[in-house]
């Protein structure tokens, strides 16, 4: 936003409601329209929000990770202090947002990804297959399989708690395989899976499978925490490039 956006009178304050020369010029360099709406996928209930922006107030809050001093506050903010954006409420919106002209999403078309343990049998059986590699057959730590329509997927446990490799997408339709390695480290983490019959640390699903965009293939997600940067929603197609979520994801 352009120097002196925020007016040196309101710098004092932890919420600020914009005026119509703000909200315009906010509008502007954000290149939204008031004919524009705010959709938003709520995870949980697969169900879209849709705001207009030109109803929809927008202000700015002081950022969480503002330094200057909250307790016994004598100085002004500075304008880069400040979060700016619509005024939604305070109503939590769990999912993902897209500001334009059309609803991308479609709903209740996403399934939370549930592992279930495979027993030696049915490790045995998809090595058969070719789903998953021989050496699988003799490993010591429990292997998990999900299934969603053509989608096989297949994770292996490790001695760590809570931790998982070798993560294979197989699609049965199209013979396209994906071998998933995230690599940790200071700025990515594995998620949590969920495991079908085993009691869970978290009441959320992390892992998400399905149709979320008209027009594209299926998708997945859910796989990895990021410390720094944001996390991107992949395609179950080799030809589709992913999407990169926009987050604020500061430090």
């Amino acid at each position: 936003m352009p120097e002196n956006f925020i007016e040196k009178k309101d710098l004092r304050k932890d919420t600020i409601q914009f005026s119509k020369k703000q909200r315009n010029e906010f509008l502007k360099r954000m290149k939204y329209s008031n004919r524009d709406s705010i959709f938003i996928y709520n995870l949980e209930s697969g169900i879209v929000k849709k705001y207009l922006v030109g109803k929809t107030p927008i202000m700015a809050c002081v950022s969480i990770y503002s330094q200057t001093n909250e307790e016994n506050k004598t100085e002004n903010y500075y304008q880069w202090d400040y979060q700016i954006g619509f005024n939604l409420g305070k109503t939590n919106h769990g999912g993902f947002t897209m500001i334009g002209k059309q609803n991308p999403f479609i709903e209740k078309e996403l399934q939370p990804i549930i592992f279930e343990e495979m027993n030696q049998e049915n490790i045995e059986m998809n090595t058969i297959k070719g789903l998953i590699p021989e050496n699988w057959k003799n490993d010591t730590v429990p292997s998990y399989t999900f299934n969603y329509e053509n989608i096989r997927f297949f994770v292996k446990n490790t001695k760590e708690y809570n931790s998982w490799n070798d993560l294979i997408i197989n699609n049965t339709l199209t013979k396209q395989v994906l071998y998933v390695d995230i690599s940790e480290g200071e700025s990515c983490s594995k998620a949590p899976l969920k495991i079908k019959g085993k009691k869970a640390g978290y009441d959320d699903n992390f892992q998400y499978v399905g149709r979320l965009f008209k027009n594209k293939p299926l998708v997945v997600f859910g796989f990895t925490f990021k410390s720094f940067g944001c996390p991107s929603i992949d395609f179950i197609d080799k030809q589709e490039l992913p999407i990169l979520i926009l987050c604020d994801n500061r430090h």
